[in-house]
Formats: structure tokens, sequence, C-alpha cells
């Protein structure tokens, strides 16, 4: 079958299959489990034919951004090419196409998918995917699947949630296809019923529900949880959480009925959750904040140094050494960290903070507005506190200073020979002017240092926040200020969080010089002219007679001088500042100094005390 091209072409809707169940189930798992035994029966040396090959992808917006269908198909390209790379015919074929390419760095989306196809058509092969819900355009990915199947004997099997719109080209009525294997709360019983009885039965020895309890309870949780291993587990986790009495663990226990959804569960875990000390709560909540809305994902050191910044209000904790590995005990499970990847242990809680029927938590993140408020002001926090006021190399030798000779009304970004992309997409329109440039790589060394030094060290090396909060604090400010559609009854505090910060930030002008040289090391020169005409909106809202109508008004004035100096900066000296982003410490012209401070100025004033 697998050479007649007009069988495969014609029936290969009964080559999918897609199984469905609700969210908790345990797709991920069981996706997990197919995999592996594909892949073992794969090693059967009873096997007369080829044994066939397993490509697999697992889409998920909490752990990393490649939730397009192309990751999909080069996730599946790789590991085919991995399986196969010892097959000769393969590799000819494969170069042979290669040929026939741009060479460009990266294959296009055609030609990922023509290099698939090839591997496909030439090896018997399994497809799994899983959490197809997540990925940004299901109906292109199942178009695509689609496209490889008939060009193809491969197999397919598509993990999902019940309401997944499948296209009517899968459809075959005469023979029943799309086949959809749904997985009810039956197939879970027996499972979830051995999953949490003796954990349960161990923790009731420990103690952890007194001395004497009536165990009988305990079958009723398996009962309740519907077939549900999400809701079965946090249970668990929230039953030995030492925020809870033995009292209070048994009545838990005795009353689990009304705890059946998600929803019920989540709250009366975050209630619980608020009795935690003030310290640990701000690492909670900040916790959340990043893991929800941040603009980039942070590596694990940017996450920590995000989570220990200063805070008037935080005295030091106990869990500030180990805070990252210290999450999961703190948050009842509601953050998982692996290795370096540090999420929310489920779709499902982001999904409850950000609904209103978390507005009564303190950990609700219902208002999009106050959370990009805060997130704004810890970072505007660490550039006026925890950034040394300094250059932040070695000053290059100026020369002339000439002003910029290349057109710059386009919004084409300008990338240097020592720039390369550092994964930050580009802003919208609606996130700033209309040029913007896209973000890059950390810092664009000189030739003429990378010639005088075998090992040159990256100037942020111990900053591991500095390129996160350089690039994104003016976008979280900017979506702070953008209107919001939900109704809250947030206090001026919350929606005015990044006020402070902002007013300390642009009172130091040591500290913006800082900001503005370390943008132009990652290659997107700063820009505030987007920030002003909302920020000048709300002086309407805000009583001037008030602190913050004064302190409001005193910010507007302070960044509308700063945007006209970074458009000056911009319009006259943008080529030089990126080859030479030092050269803001050394503005001693008639014009700059103003504004700019000159660094030798500084270091003789304070030689000189």
């Amino acid at each position: 079958m697998a050479n007649d091209q007009n069988a495969i072409a014609s029936n290969w809707q009964h080559r999918v299959l897609f199984v469905q169940a609700k969210a908790g189930f345990g797709k991920t798992v069981i996706s997990h489990s197919a995999v592996s035994n594909l892949a073992g029966e794969a090693e059967d040396p009873d096997l007369c034919d080829e044994p066939p090959a397993t490509a697999h992808y697992h889409f998920s917006n909490l752990l990393c951004k490649n939730n397009k269908p192309e990751d999909a198909f080069r996730a599946f390209s790789c590991q085919l090419l991995h399986t196969h790379r010892h097959d000769r015919s393969t590799l000819d074929a494969v170069s042979l196409l290669l040929r026939k390419t741009s060479f460009r760095e990266h294959a296009t989306t055609d030609e990922v998918t023509d290099v698939l196809l090839l591997l496909l058509r030439q090896h018997p092969t399994f497809i799994v995917v899983d959490g197809i819900d997540e990925c940004s355009d299901t109906e292109m990915l199942l178009a695509s699947l689609a496209r490889l199947c008939r060009g193809s004997d491969t197999r397919v099997i598509v993990f999902s949630r019940p309401n997944l719109k499948i296209p009517l080209e899968y459809q075959k009525w005469a023979s029943d296809a799309p086949h959809i294997l749904p997985l009810t709360s039956k197939y879970n019983a027996v499972a979830i019923d051995r999953f949490v009885a003796p954990k349960l039965n161990r923790l009731a020895d420990q103690g952890f529900f007194g001395i004497c309890m009536d165990r009988s309870p305990i079958s009723e949780v398996a009962k309740t949880a519907d077939g549900d291993f999400l809701w079965a587990g946090m249970v668990l986790k929230f039953l030995q959480s030492p925020l809870l009495s033995s009292e209070e663990r048994f009545a838990i226990l005795q009353d689990i009925r009304s705890l059946q959804s998600l929803e019920s569960l989540f709250r009366i875990m975050f209630d619980a959750l608020a009795r935690h000390p003030l310290t640990e709560k701000h690492v909670i909540t900040d916790t959340f904040r990043w893991l929800s809305c941040p603009i980039n994902r942070m590596c694990p050191e940017a996450l920590h140094t995000a989570l220990i910044l200063r805070n008037p209000n935080v005295s030091e904790s106990s869990h500030t050494k180990d805070i990252l590995e210290a999450l999961p005990e703190l948050t009842f499970g509601f953050v998982r960290v692996v290795n370096d990847d540090i999420a929310f242990s489920h779709g499902s809680i982001r999904d409850y903070l950000h609904s209103p029927g978390s507005q009564s938590s303190e950990f609700s993140l219902y208002d999009d507005s106050s959370v990009h408020a805060h997130l704004a002001a810890r970072c505007l926090a660490y550039l006026t506190h925890d950034v040394p006021k300094r250059p932040l190399g070695a000053l290059q030798p100026r020369g002339p200073v000439m002003p910029l000779t290349i057109p710059t009304s386009s919004g084409a970004s300008q990338r240097t020979s020592a720039s390369c992309d550092s994964g930050y997409k580009s802003l919208s329109s609606s996130d700033g002017d209309t040029n913007i440039h896209n973000v890059h790589a950390t810092p664009t060394q000189h030739n003429s240092s990378r010639a005088n030094s075998i090992r040159t060290i990256p100037f942020d090396t111990h900053l591991p926040f500095l390129r996160y909060a350089a690039l994104c604090w003016p976008i979280h400010l900017s979506r702070a200020l953008a209107p919001s559609s939900h109704h809250t009854t947030n206090s001026s505090a919350d929606i005015l969080a990044y006020l402070p910060a902002l007013s300390v930030f642009l009172a130091s002008r040591l500290a913006v010089t800082v900001w503005v040289e370390a943008s132009f090391r990652y290659n997107l020169p700063p820009t505030l002219a987007r920030l002003v005409g909302p920020l000048s909106d709300l002086k309407s809202e805000i009583s001037p007679a008030t602190m913050e109508g004064k302190e409001l008004r005193l910010v507007i004035n302070a960044i509308r001088d700063l945007s006209e100096e970074l458009l000056g900066l911009k319009r006259e000296y943008e080529g030089v500042m990126r080859q030479n982003p030092s050269l803001i410490w050394q503005m001693d012209g008639p014009e700059r100094a103003v504004y700019w401070p000159v660094w030798e100025e500084i270091v003789v004033s304070e030689n000189g005390r």
C-alpha cells in the first residue's frame, strides 16, 4: 500500500485518530506513553518489515512560545533526520532537495514541509501531536497534516479537548471518519483510585488528619474527581500544606463533594494561600504575574533576580536563597520547576487567575492593566537601584561625533555585523511608535575589542535581568496605560503602581543614561514617545491637589523632556551610538552636555572630594 499513491490519497482519513478528553484528564501523560510504546514496538527484533519511526510534538504556551504549526513540522523533520541519519538513500535525497533551496540560515515553512514529506514517503512513520488546542493556528496545522497523510502512509494520533473543530476534509461519512476516541471519566476511575487512596492513607498514618479519623471519606475523593487527574493531584498537594491544621484537612476531606469543580477547588486553595506571611505572598504574587504576562520568557537567573528585588514592604525571607526551588511548595504546586523550565503546572490555573471568578482573591490577575503596572514598576526599580550607575563597559575612543547619514524615516531595523536575534519580537504599533526596531542580541562588541581579546565577557554577565528590564519596561507601562476591557474596583495604588518607581527613575539622570546605553547595546534604540499621550490623559482623572496628581504631573514633564532628548539622539547619532553605545557618557558638546552626564567629569568630581 505504501507504493499505491491512489490508495494512500483516497483513504488517508482512516490513518488519523483524534483522542479527546477534557482539561486535566491526563492527555499529555497518555501521549508520552503512546510515544514510548510505539518506539518500543519498533525495536521488536521479530519485525520483518522496516520498523516504523515515531515523531512527536507537544504544544504548550506555558513553557515556550514555539506554538506555531511550523514549529511542530521542524521538530518532526529533526527527529526523523536523526532517526534515519545512517540511511544513505535518505541523506542523498535530502541533500538533493536542499540544493534547490536558497541556502538561507533558516528554512522556510514550505522547505521544511517538503523535507518532512520526503522523509514520510521513504519510511513508515507515526506522528503524535499533543496539546493541539494551544497551537496558534489549528486550522493550518490540520490542513498541513492532511496534506502529509495524502502524500504518504503516515499514521497520526492527535490529542485534544472535545471542542476541537475538525475540518470537513477529515470527514468521510461512508466509513465513519473522522475517527474520534472520547476519553470519559470511567477510563480514569480505577487509575485515580489507585493514585489517590494509598497516598491519603499514608497521610492518615502520619497524622495529617488527626490522631484518630474515620477513613471512609478517602474513597469519596476518587469518585469526586470524575476522571480529572489534575483535580485529584491538586487536592493531594493542598492537603499536605503546612498552612492547614489537621482539623481543617479532615473537614476538607469530609466536604470534598463541595469542591468537585476545579474553580471551587482553586478558590479555597487561593484563600489558604493568602495565609502566607507578607514576604511569601509578595513572592507568590510576583511569580504569578511574571509567568502570566511576560513580554518574553525569562531565563531562571533573570526570574530569580526579579523575584528578590528590593521591596520596602518585604523583609528578608528564608526562601530567598533557593526561591525558585521553593516555588512549588510555596504555591501548593500551582507552579512547577523542572530543570530550567518554570511555569504554571497547568494552563487552567492561569486561566482561573485571569477569570472574573478570581477577583475576590488578592492573587487575581483579572485586571491586566494592574498586572502590567506592577511589572513595569519592578523593571524600573531594578534599573534605578540594582544596576550600577556607571558605564556598562569600557568607554571607547570617541573620535569625531558624526551625525547619522542614512535616512531614519523608515521603520526598518538595522542589524550590525555583531548582532544576532535575541528572540525578542518587534513591538506592534499598538505597543510603540510607528518607527519600532526589532530587539536583537546582547552586547554588540567592537571588532577592535574582539581582535585584542580572545575571550570577550558579555557586559551583562552579572546583570541577568538587565536585558528584560531595559527593553520591556516601556511595553509593560504602555499596556498598563491601555484602556482595559475589565471593569474592576482596584484602588489607585494598584492602577498607578508604576508611578513612584517611574518618578524615582526619571529623577536619576545616571540611571536613565545606563538604560539608554543598555538599549543601544541590545540594538534597540530607546523611545518613549508612545507613553507621553496616555500619561497626559490621566491628568483629567487625577486631581492635582492630591499627592498622586502632583507626582503624575512632574512625571509627565520629565518623560516628555526625556522623550524629546531620545528622539534627537536617535535622529542625529543613531548610527554611531549603535557602533559605540558608550558614547552616551561622552556627550560633552554644547548641545548635549545639558542633559546627558559626562562620565569623565563625574570621576573627576568624585576624586576631588
